[in-house]
Order: structure tokens, then C-alpha cells, then sequence
């Protein structure tokens, strides 16, 4: 099989689980209680915290764990929006978010919030203007997303959070598909997501960054874990695994990063000469794990069933959305014409692959396609 579907999970890193196995078995206690071996696996989660936070350079902030990045963009949109010391009902965010931060949004509109859902051009792309316009007095955060999890665009989350701060609004970014191609970094934002399984990482564990000052209440309540901010024993075989997932994308990424261009590009010069085609993730302005494209008059259900007759594995848009066949919320915001929204295509690149692969890959696109014009 190829497979070409790492945007919606990534294969676990052999280094990664063994680093688990530990706390799977023998060191299996609980990192809240107080005896020795049960603070050799508090030291383990502890340990994760600072590789993880090494990746992103969190040195004025705390790293919380989650179950992952959904839960992640929950807790910053609902703890900022509900926390005593908010008195604000106005958030912003872009019309192509994750859903997480969607029906986060959506959740709290219900609430009595009010929510600006910025547009994005032909690309996915925020333009700074119409997030400076959006804000008013009553505006206390924006969340925009460093890279799109369907077409791959690349937001200039530095720009973005300069107009959200010099208005004295917090800023979020999910920060989930940004890991493997850009250069990630706290220094700019408030409030930051991360997932382990989409940096080769074990699923069930995730993190938000929360910049010291930034006013967040939990939304899970229980016990005093993640600093009063995620009630609950810590899932510690996950946290240690995208703990060692983290340590080894901040040593491995450069070589990745160049591995991923050159497969984007191959790819898309092998498809050029295809009619009926768009691209609607190019090079240059989106990131090199994602390549996004449109048929004109395919339906992309049968694209994907004759694909993965031809062993690949891919997908029409975010893994979270695989229920409804009908065009996503991406690909109306990008305003794909109506012959080819239907036919969207995601493929997205990773460890596994290789040259012969990508060119493998490349001849299967061509003959399902031509075989359902046919």
C-alpha cells in the first residue's frame, strides 16, 4: 500500500514506542502518589513536558497535556472565553479552522458569544486587513491556524498575532499540522495546540502551550493535575511517547522538511500535464506535507474507491469530516467552482515514502482518474 494520508495520523516511531513500553508494564503508577517508583514516573511525564516544550521554545509559558488536539483548541477558546476574569464576548477566527475550534466557536455563540469568521483567499489565506478591521472593544482572542489541515496553507501567524496584540487580544493557533514543515515557535502567540500522532507520536495525547499571564479556566474539573487545568491521572505511556516523539522531530525535521518538498514537487510536475486539474495547495505558499487537488467533473468518493483498489491510501479532506460527502467548509471558503468541488483530493506526505513511491503514486492518480472519465 501507499500511503499518503499523513495528515490524518502518522505511523508511531519504533524509538517511540519502546520509550512507552516502560509504562505500559512495570512502571505503571500513578504520578500523583507520593511513594518512590510513583515519583520516578512524575519525573518521566515531567520530562516530556520540557522535550516537548524544546520543540516549540516555551521558556514564558507551561506546557498542559491533553488527550489530544481537539481537546487542546476546547480548552483555550472555551477556558479563555469562560475564565472570571474575562468580561469580553467577542472571538475571531478564519472560516477554514479544524472543527475543534468550529463548533468551540459554535458552542460559545450559544453561550452568548459573539464570533467573526474570517474569510481566506483563493489559497486558504487570512488577510491581516480583515483581522484588523474585525476587532473592536469588546474582542479578547483570535484563532487562526498555522497550517490548514485540507489545503496546507501556511498562515503568517507572525503578522496575524501583531495586530491581535497591539489591540490587547490574546492569540491561539493550532499549530497541529504546522510540526513537520514549519518553524514552530511560541514566540509570537498566547496560546498554542499541539498533537502527538500527527509528529509520529502515540494518539491520545496532545498539549497546549499557555503563555504565564494568559487567563484560562479548565473545562475538565477533577483533581489538581496540569496545574489545576486538566483534571484527571495523567495518560503517562502517551506522554512519555510524544514526549520522545517531540525530541525526535526537533533533531530529525530539516532532514524531513527537505524529503517533503522534493516529494511535493515530484508529485505535482508528474501530474501537470493531467486536464481538468487544479492545484489548490501550490508550492511556495503551502506547506510541502499537503498537496490538494480538484477534477473537474469526479465525484472523489470514486476517485478514493478506484484509488484504494490501486493500493492508496488517501482522502477527499480532514479525517474529521469523513461522514459527509458533500464539498467541505474549505473548499466552499476557498471558492472552488462548482465542476470541481466534488472532486477534491488530499494527499499528504510523511515517512514511509520514498521517490519510487511518489512516482508510483503519481501513475495510480492518473489511471483512476482517466479510467472514471472513461
Amino acid at each position: 500500500m501507499i500511503y499518503a494520508d499523513y495528515a490524518a495520523t502518522t505511523p508511531i516511531d519504533r524509538r517511540v514506542a519502546a520509550s512507552m513500553q516502560p509504562y505500559l508494564e512495570m512502571s505503571f503508577y500513578n504520578p500523583s502518589s507520593l511513594y518512590p517508583a510513583a515519583r520516578q514516573v512524575r519525573q518521566a511525564v515531567e520530562q516530556a513536558r520540557e522535550q516537548v516544550a524544546d520543540l516549540i521554545g516555551a521558556t514564558d509559558g507551561r506546557v498542559i497535556f491533553t488527550s489530544g488536539g481537539t481537546e487542546s483548541d476546547n480548552l483555550a477558546l472555551i477556558g479563555t472565553a469562560l475564565h472570571p476574569d474575562n468580561h469580553k464576548r467577542h472571538l475571531i477566527t478564519s472560516a477554514v479552522e479544524h472543527h475543534a475550534v468550529l463548533e468551540s466557536c459554535a458552542w460559545l455563540e450559544r453561550m452568548g458569544f459573539r464570533v467573526t469568521y474570517l474569510p481566506v483567499d483563493r489559497y486558504g489565506r487570512v488577510d491581516p486587513d480583515d483581522l484588523r478591521h474585525a476587532i473592536d472593544a469588546d474582542t479578547f482572542l483570535v484563532s487562526v491556524m498555522w497550517v490548514n489541515n485540507e489545503v496546507g496553507a501556511v498562515e503568517d501567524i507572525e503578522t496575524l498575532a501583531g495586530i491581535a496584540h497591539e489591540a490587547g487580544v490574546w492569540f491561539h493557533t493550532d499549530a497541529v499540522q504546522a510540526m513537520t514543515t514549519q518553524n514552530v515557535t511560541t514566540e509570537y502567540v498566547d496560546l498554542l495546540t499541539l498533537s502527538s500522532h500527527k509528529i509520529y507520536g502515540p494518539k491520545g495525547a496532545g498539549a497546549l502551550y499557555v503563555r504565564d499571564g494568559v487567563p484560562i479556566a479548565p473545562i475538565l474539573h477533577g483533581g489538581q493535575q496540569e496545574g489545576h487545568l486538566r483534571g484527571g491521572t495523567e495518560n503517562v505511556p502517551s506522554i512519555v511517547g510524544m514526549g520522545k516523539a517531540a525530541q525526535l522531530l526537533q533533531a530529525e525535521r530539516a532532514a524531513l522538511r527537505e524529503d517533503l518538498a522534493r516529494w511535493k514537487t515530484r508529485l505535482i510536475d508528474r501530474l501537470s500535464g493531467m486536464d481538468g486539474m487544479i492545484v489548490n495547495s501550490p508550492s511556495g505558499i503551502s506547506a510541502d506535507s499537503v498537496l490538494h487537488l480538484a477534477f473537474e467533473d469526479i465525484e472523489a468518493e470514486g476517485l478514493l474507491f478506484w484509488l484504494a483498489k490501486a493500493g492508496v491510501a488517501a482522502s477527499m479532506g480532514s479525517a474529521c469530516d469523513t461522514e459527509h460527502v458533500e464539498p467541505s467548509h474549505v473548499v466552499h471558503a476557498i471558492g472552488l467552482p462548482a465542476s470541481y468541488a466534488r472532486g477534491c483530493l488530499r494527499l499528504s506526505f510523511g515517512r514511509g515514502l520514498d521517490d519510487s513511491l511518489v512516482d508510483a503514486l503519481a501513475e495510480r492518480i492518473q489511471t483512476a482518474v482517466t479510467r472514471m472519465r472513461r
